[in-house]
């Protein structure tokens, strides 16, 4: 399991705009964040899509978080940027066992509560609470 760099970046480009409460254009959330604009373009595009970013056209547009913060999870945001995250694919798919022991297999049965704790933590974690916990950090961003 391995949150990728597109992901880490559209969880940074969030709490920017949790914390912004209002509209940052593309530049402005590249130089806050040390990502390039055509990345922060790339993402955007998802997270717009989604629903949990919006988007203002015009002179005085950008984009600005559509959600109240208590209601978008790191979870959502993970799994919206890359799916879900698996410690291994047998948790998936029983089939592809390289044991072939699928039905009766210590380690998956381990794999499978830690996938179960890691998903809970992460759709429990939302995104006021790391705001809240990160206060220090994140005002001087914006």
């Amino acid at each position: 399991m391995k949150i990728n760099l597109t992901t880490d970046y559209a969880t940074r480009i969030i709490l920017y705009l949790a914390q912004k409460k209002g509209i940052a254009n593309s530049d402005e959330i590249s130089k806050a964040n040390g990502i390039t604009k055509q990345y922060v373009l790339k993402i955007m595009k998802t997270m717009v899509k989604s629903g949990i970013v919006g988007h203002k056209f015009g002179v005085k547009g950008g984009f600005y978080f559509a959600k109240k913060p208590e209601e978008v999870t790191l979870y959502d945001i993970v799994t919206l940027m890359q799916g879900d995250l698996l410690l291994n694919q047998c948790i998936a798919d029983s089939g592809s066992c390289s044991a072939g022991k699928s039905g009766n297999c210590a380690v998956r049965d381990f794999y499978s509560r830690l996938q179960d704790d890691i998903t809970e933590k992460m759709k429990s974690k939302t995104v006021k609470m790391l705001l809240e916990e990160n206060k220090h950090y994140l005002t001087d961003n914006v």
